[in-house]
């Protein structure tokens, strides 16, 4: 859900999981300076026996002073539409 993504981003934990359904959504931040997180993102497909998994690819900059994402790649909150997404963490 979104607000497992948002409470993640003013958070500490390197990574957050997000399962929903047959997708796995997995972020990971690192931190350039104490105020801006470089945002990662991989998706993982699973049906059955098969299994699509992407690499990390870079998601955008998160400001934590402003609460704001910077050079977004994509509308990341397109992940958390769809019921039956639970979070995660590692």
């Amino acid at each position: 859900m979104l607000e497992h993504f948002q409470k993640w981003l003013v958070g500490n934990d390197a990574v957050l999981t997000l399962f929903n359904k047959d997708r796995c959504y997995t972020f990971m931040r690192l931190r350039k300076r104490a105020h801006l997180d470089v945002i990662y993102e991989k998706s993982e497909y699973r049906a059955q026996d098969t299994k699509i998994s992407s690499k990390f690819e870079y998601a955008g900059i998160f400001n934590r002073q402003d609460g704001l994402f910077y050079g977004i790649q994509y509308d990341i909150e397109d992940i958390f539409k769809g019921d039956g997404t639970q979070a995660g963490k590692k």
